[in-house]
């Protein structure tokens, strides 16, 4: 809620840049509901009111605008909605008043009045309102200031929508990050890499840029929504992408690997990162042939992941060497190691509460995650250390088929 409400001051109502401080401020419809009642209700008795979004309306989902069940206004949601009044007022896209006809039947005189919020010629929402006031209180000054503030009143409401769908679609790719872990297959691991890890994040800092500049008043108004309305349709269409890579996930199987085959693919996947990072790799073998069984793509997820840690932790990553030994028959070991100083783990788990304090590596932590799960599945285990005077050791063991 907004704060400083209980008694405010009607001045800072007096000017149109008054209005727009507190407005800006919203961050519900029921903060904007609250400020719009505040302002009519200088000239208007409003008894009850309530903003609806016009997704709301097209789908019919009216919420309860109150705890106590018999509010009137919500006794007359439903009616308005079935009759096309809602409808009606938000097409002519200006405040109407309406003889509210079920109170006239029992007695009272009541009106309702309805204001579309429209902004760049759209009907963002409305603001529905009862009222015992009379039609000739809602005179043309009045009408004038309700346009005007129910501009800005739409602008902010479309700013919560699209913060709402980026909530959602962020929690939507976090759902389908903990299916990624959960399912044993995983597709190309160029799709998946390039898809969670570069394509999502592009849009997301682009659509927070543009909240901000809308938020501090800068630029064109409408050119920002329309960016961000755009780069929601791109993460929307990734989404899409994501839900076809899962499904088909399922349909993969184990299969023979050859670590320095698999390794190799890793580092192509990964080579416009490293050569942007200036980081070079050294890959060396003291196996001639060394090879698993297991799901490819999971395992060059780990090597990606784990690339991508060493080269985002430290700007001073130049080099990372992986080396493939094999102790005996049954195991190979993946070392992967960098000599950058100045950061301590001693464990998986420290690791993890490592990449999850950290504002550059949080996003990571999901995938680093999913690797207990990953190598248990593979009868593989995970070692990592750093030490801050002797730089960061990531062992992988699996086991080695016979030859």
């Amino acid at each position: 809620m907004l704060e400083n409400q209980n008694n405010p001051s009607n001045d800072i109502f007096d000017q149109l840049g008054g209005f727009f401080i507190k407005i800006i401020a919203a961050r519900s419809n029921e903060d904007i509901n609250e400020l719009l009642t505040l302002f009519i209700s200088k000239k208007v008795k409003i008894l009850e009111s309530v903003i609806l979004n016009t997704e709301s309306v097209a789908s019919g989902f009216l919420v309860d605008i109150s705890n106590n069940k018999d509010s009137e206004l919500n006794k007359r949601l439903t009616y308005l909605l079935e009759e096309g009044i809602i409808d009606w007022a938000l097409k002519s896209k200006e405040p109407q008043m309406i003889m509210d006809l079920q109170s006239q039947l029992s007695g009272n005189l009541f009106n309702i009045l309805l204001i579309p919020l429209v902004y760049d010629n759209n009907s963002i929402g409305i603001y529905i309102a009862l009222t015992d006031s009379a039609k000739e209180n809602v005179d043309s000054p009045l009408l004038n200031d309700i346009r005007n503030f129910s501009f800005l009143s739409a602008l902010v409401l479309s700013n919560i929508a699209l913060r709402n769908s980026l909530i959602t679609l962020e929690n939507k790719h976090l759902e389908l990050n903990e299916r990624f872990i959960n399912i044993l297959p995983l597709t190309s691991i160029g799709e998946i890499s390039l898809t969670v890890l570069k394509e999502v994040s592009l849009p997301l800092q682009i659509i927070d840029s543009n909240i901000d500049l809308i938020e501090n008043g800068v630029g064109n108004l409408s050119r920002r929504l329309e960016i961000i309305k755009q780069q929601i349709k791109s993460i929307t269409e990734i989404i899409n992408l994501l839900d076809e890579i899962s499904a088909e996930a399922k349909k993969s199987a184990p299969e023979e690997i050859d670590i320095g085959s698999m390794l190799a693919e890793t580092l192509s996947i990964l080579s416009s990162q490293l050569k942007s990072a200036g980081t070079k790799v050294y890959l060396d073998s003291s196996v001639e042939k060394p090879i698993t069984k297991g799901i490819k793509t999971q395992l060059e997820f780990i090597m990606i992941q784990i690339i991508n840690f060493l080269i985002t932790n430290s700007n001073d990553t130049d080099s990372i060497y992986i080396n493939i030994s094999s102790p005996n028959q049954r195991i190979v070991v993946i070392t992967i190691r960098e000599e950058t100083k100045g950061i301590e783990f001693d464990n998986y788990e420290s690791l993890l509460e490592f990449i999850k304090g950290s504002s550059v590596l949080k996003d990571m932590y999901q995938n680093f995650l999913s690797f207990r799960h990953i190598l248990k599945l593979h009868k593989g285990k995970l070692e990592c250390s750093a030490v801050s005077d002797d730089g960061t050791v990531f062992r992988i063991y699996l086991p080695k088929l016979s030859e």
